[in-house]
């Protein structure tokens, strides 16, 4: 993609934004879809970072690392009601084929 490196910069910050809405929201799949961009522009800004906004750069990486502070304590609450519902459907699954066999 082009562009310079520090409107990638913020082109991943409104993305990062976007993907905490989407995990607040419990949207997990449109949040993996926006990381899959995001992660890209942020590889092809990082390595190219210029002297020049490097201030501004640093303030727009910054915030977007407090952005997946924010996620990743959103996923880590999130695990346990996925891994119940996970097993319920696993349980689900067993008793189906077993009354389908039986």
């Amino acid at each position: 993609m082009a562009g310079n490196p520090e409107q990638k910069l913020k082109t991943a910050l409104v993305l990062s934004r976007g993907l905490l809405e989407s995990a607040r929201a419990g949207e997990w799949e449109e949040a993996r879809n926006l990381e899959a961009g995001r992660d890209e522009l942020l590889r092809e800004s990082l390595g190219v970072l210029s002297p020049q906004g490097a201030e501004n750069q640093i303030s727009l990486i910054k915030e977007i690392q407090e952005i997946d502070r924010q996620i990743t304590q959103l996923a880590n609450e999130e695990r346990p009601r996925l891994v119940e519902q996970l097993a319920k459907f696993k349980k689900g699954r067993v008793a189906n084929r077993a009354y389908r066999q039986g």
